[in-house]
C-alpha cells in the first residue's frame, strides 16, 4: 500500500479533476451522473505525478504515476475533432431513469466535436445497448494487457461519428 491515509489519496486525486471537462446531472439537489471528456488539450482527470512523488518519494511515486497513467489516459493520442468519453457514470438510485442517455445527448447537441469514442470494459458489457441507442457502434476488442484490475483482460472500443 502507498499510503495510509485517505485524506492524502482524496488530496492527489482532486488535484487531478478538471471540471470543465465534465457534464454533470443533478436531481432534488443530488449529484444523479456524469460524464468526463478527454481530447486533444487533455484529460478530464488528470494524473497527478508531482504529488505523488512529493507524497511518497521518487520511486512509489514514479510507480504510482505510471500505473494511473497506463490505467486513465486512455487513449494516448487523439485526432483533433475527437472528443473520447472517460467514463460515463450514473448514481445508483438514478439509474434506468435514462440520466446517462440525456447526458450524452446534451453533449452531442454541444457538438464540440465530429467523432465521440469510448471503451467499455470486460464485464460491463450490460452498457453496451446504452450507448448503441445513443447511435455508437463497436469497433473492436483491444486486450487491456496494462490493465492492474483484476478480470479486465480487453475493453470494446465504441464510436459515434456526428456531422457540425
Amino acid at each position: 500500500m502507498l499510503c495510509e491515509s485517505k485524506a492524502t489519496i482524496i488530496s492527489l486525486l482532486l488535484q487531478g479533476i478538471h471540471p470543465e471537462r465534465f457534464t454533470v446531472s443533478i436531481i432534488e439537489d443530488k449529484v444523479a451522473g456524469t460524464i468526463g471528456i478527454a481530447d486533444s488539450a487533455g484529460y478530464a482527470i488528470s494524473v497527478p505525478k508531482n504529488g505523488l512523488k512529493r507524497e511518497f518519494g521518487f520511486i512509489k511515486g514514479s510507480v504510482a504515476a505510471k500505473l494511473l497513467t497506463v490505467e486513465f489516459h486512455r487513449p494516448k493520442t487523439f485526432l483533433p475533432y475527437q472528443g473520447h468519453l472517460e467514463f460515463v457514470a450514473v448514481r445508483e438510485e438514478f439509474r434506468g431513469h435514462g440520466i446517462a442517455k440525456k447526458m450524452l445527448e446534451r453533449i452531442f447537441e454541444e457538438g464540440k466535436y465530429k467523432l465521440y469514442t469510448l471503451d467499455v470494459v470486460e464485464g460491463n458489457e450490460k452498457v453496451m445497448p446504452l450507448y448503441e441507442s445513443a447511435g455508437f457502434r463497436f469497433v473492436k476488442k483491444e486486450s487491456s494487457k496494462g490493465s492492474k484490475r483484476p478480470g479486465v483482460n480487453f475493453r470494446y472500443l465504441m464510436e459515434k461519428k456526428v456531422e457540425i
